[in-house]
């Protein structure tokens, strides 16, 4: 029995295959979003106190009291505007956040298995049977993921991030497989400056993508340069825009990770190859069979593949060169995952075999495709068990970290009763979000001055000019000599400004904070009683 529709037949057996192949995908994703529900980066809460200084009026900053002079330490402004209208409706930023990230996540894979669809039906020349399932695997593939899911519920801007990638790559997709609409340019434009709102190191891929797509194919040169136009325009409009109001041409994180030199980035992308090394082979075998079929008569498809291919190798290869790690859950490959899934099932349309509508095998599919739906149907549910990696670290490690830390934060602020503070910490999320205290951070993300500065002579140079009422270091034990942290300074770093331990909290397995401040009894109060509290919290004596 075949199944119709207007332009090809397609066998019950292959609707069945590429819906059980859906299924699988979307049931893995709704399983590892429920199991990681409870996960919130640390990170995000830093973009929530943007949002919500935003909100009560003091504007995109991190400390109230940095109006004047404000820093850009979140990734994207635009996600803290996003977050802060969505929270006018009363709902909390983690909600939202989490809201976004799922319903972001399900849309990209839609517009990953439409991309792949559109390329094998127009690569084959007439449908041989392997656009459906292709589609359906791309969509699961990349549901399946076990850190689609984990970035999904984080809180940060990445799954925002992946569907604006997703949604510029199937706008230039239209733009070449569908009718020219005299609006089209301009939207492809739009939605490319939106990339880099989402995550800034993203313009290059844009760029390289929107340049190679005009110096391959002739046809859609005029749409590509006016789309480029325009993304350099609002860019540029943008850009203004941030410098005129931080003072900087890139956010403070870019500082603070960028590398000087070398490849400081290359353990990230070994760790990333062997998340995906299946999408890595089937591009670079795509990239093989693209040279041979240079000349092919869909030679737009081809064309497009290229670009890609150009776009997504480019931005690996910058990540290469990040000294900083670059997010729990592969967070910053999120879109290069995209473009990867949309390169690797693409690559299935190098199976060349007889068109489905002449087959006359039982069951009305030929032997080709019922072996590559049965090869994307095992890699699928492959992709949907692989969930320990994601469980180990974040179930048993991270979340209960960050779920102590947000206890400190909250007890922070209830110790306090009402008093005002002046801090300095490395963690600068949860903490400052819930305890609402004006903050220094000591690893640069919110700081300038440290930011710029790049050594622990910046932090203590900071320290000794603002002078906080009291500052965390974190350290593997409760002794003061355990110290740790990036933020390159020791025990005998602040006492030498006159700090002294206070007392220490304990936050997890291996880490604490040690809690130092100057000699004012009031702070000295403060700390002790906060120490105590966080302990019995904590179930454990105080220090």
């Amino acid at each position: 029995m075949q199944t119709k529709n207007s332009k090809s037949m397609y066998p019950t057996g292959t609707f069945v295959a590429s819906a059980l192949i859906l299924g699988i995908g979307l049931t893995a994703f709704f399983v590892h979003v429920f199991a990681f529900r409870k996960y919130t980066m640390d990170d995000s809460f830093i973009t929530f106190r943007y949002a919500r200084n935003l909100i009560d009026g003091f504007g995109l900053v991190f400390n109230p009291q940095d109006a004047l002079e404000p820093t850009e330490g979140l990734t994207s402004p635009l996600y803290a505007i996003l977050l802060a209208l969505f929270n006018l409706s009363g709902l909390p930023f983690i909600l939202i956040a989490k809201l976004l990230g799922v319903a972001a996540c399900l849309v990209v894979a839609l517009l990953c298995g439409r991309i792949v669809f559109g390329v094998h039906r127009l690569m084959s020349g007439t449908d041989n049977g392997l656009s459906l399932p292709a589609a359906s695997g791309a969509a699961s593939y990349f549901l399946a993921d076990q850190y689609v899911a984990v970035n999904a519920v984080s809180g940060m801007e990445t799954a925002i991030s992946a569907l604006a990638f997703a949604g510029f790559i199937f706008l230039v997709w239209q733009s070449l497989s569908g009718p020219r609409g005299a609006g089209r340019p301009i939207a492809i434009g739009a939605i490319a400056t939106i990339v880099p709102m989402f995550r800034p190191e993203m313009a290059a891929a844009v760029i390289v993508f929107l340049v190679c797509l005009a110096s391959l194919n002739p046809t859609s040169r005029r749409t590509m340069l006016a789309a480029g136009l325009t993304f350099l325009v609002i860019g540029v409009l943008y850009f203004a825009a941030r410098y005129q109001y931080y003072g900087l041409p890139f956010p403070l994180p870019f500082y603070v990770k960028q590398g000087d030199h070398g490849l400081m980035g290359m353990i990230e992308i070994e760790r990333f190859a062997r998340h995906m090394p299946l999408m890595l082979i089937g591009s670079v075998v795509l990239f093989g069979y693209l040279v041979v079929r240079r000349r092919s008569k869909r030679s737009f498809v081809v064309d497009f593949l290229f670009a890609l291919f150009a776009a997504v190798a480019l931005q690996i290869g910058y990540y290469a060169t990040i000294k900083h790690i670059m997010g729990l859950g592969l967070r910053y490959f999120q879109p290069v995952i995209v473009g990867l899934i949309i390169l690797g099932f693409s690559s299935l349309a190098s199976i060349r075999h007889k068109p489905l509508q002449g087959t006359g095998a039982p069951g009305g599919t030929a032997w080709p495709v019922r072996a590559v739906a049965a090869g994307i149907l095992l890699i699928v549910s492959v992709q949907a068990l692989r969930m320990k990696d994601a469980h180990d670290w974040l179930i048993k490690g991270y979340e209960p970290v960050g779920r102590r830390v947000v206890n400190i934060g909250k007890t922070m602020k209830a110790v306090a009763n009402g008093e005002a503070f002046t801090m300095a910490v490395f963690d600068c999320g949860a903490i400052p979000y819930h305890a609402e205290f004006q903050t220094i951070d000591l690893a640069g993300l919110n700081n300038k001055a440290i930011a710029l500065g790049g050594t622990g002579a910046a932090s203590l140079k900071e320290l000794h000019d603002r002078h906080p009422d009291f500052l965390f270091l974190a350290g593997s034990t409760a002794h003061p000599d355990s110290v740790i942290g990036w933020e390159n300074l020791a025990a005998g770093d602040v006492t030498a400004l006159g700090y002294m331990m206070r007392g220490a909290v304990h936050v997890g397995p291996g880490y604490w904070y040690h809690l130092y401040s100057m000699d004012d009894p009031r702070v000295v109060y403060y700390l002790q009683r906060l120490a105590q509290v966080a302990a019995q919290s904590e179930q454990a004596p105080p220090h």
